[in-house]
């Protein structure tokens, strides 16, 4: 893959100022904090795929007057991290593994819902395209966090 000296804060401040709107009509909170300094070396438009999807995501499952908030860390490592914090629904953790598959939909009763089918597979795939990795944490009606290392 191509990759290129990338500001993470411009990608991650383009993906949010999109979802602007969106969360307004939700009444959802969408907050962007930590270390906008951080620059990568990666594919801006691979990694703004994947922000859109994980904001997508957590805009999607989090009720209204929830928060969802992305924050830019830089690791110990001298890695970035970037983190889509909502206090949506929450995944139980048995099904936590399983949500990256491809066309893997929770249960029922996120059916109603476009979910998370396609999306977390192929964000994972292009995260890997990336070299970076993406781990999720999540409580069940507290919500969930999907950190992106680069």
């Amino acid at each position: 893959p191509q990759k290129v000296s990338t500001q993470v804060a411009a990608v991650v401040g383009n993906v949010v100022s999109w979802y602007e709107d969106v969360a307004e009509d939700k009444q959802i909170e969408l907050m962007l904090k930590g270390d906008l300094e951080a620059v990568v070396q990666s594919d801006p438009d691979k990694l703004t795929q994947v922000l859109v999807n994980l904001v997508d995501n957590a805009i999607k499952y989090t009720e209204p007057e929830g928060r969802v908030t992305v924050k830019v860390e830089q690791t110990t490592e001298g890695k970035v991290a970037i983190s889509v914090q909502d206090t949506g629904v929450g995944i139980e953790q048995k099904y936590l593994d399983l949500i990256f598959e491809r066309l893997y939909r929770v249960d029922s009763s996120r059916s109603n819902v476009e979910g998370y089918g396609i999306g977390l597979s192929l964000a994972l795939a292009m995260v890997e395209n990336l070299e970076g990795t993406l781990n999720v944490k999540s409580e069940l009606g507290v919500g969930s966090t999907f950190t992106l290392t680069l």
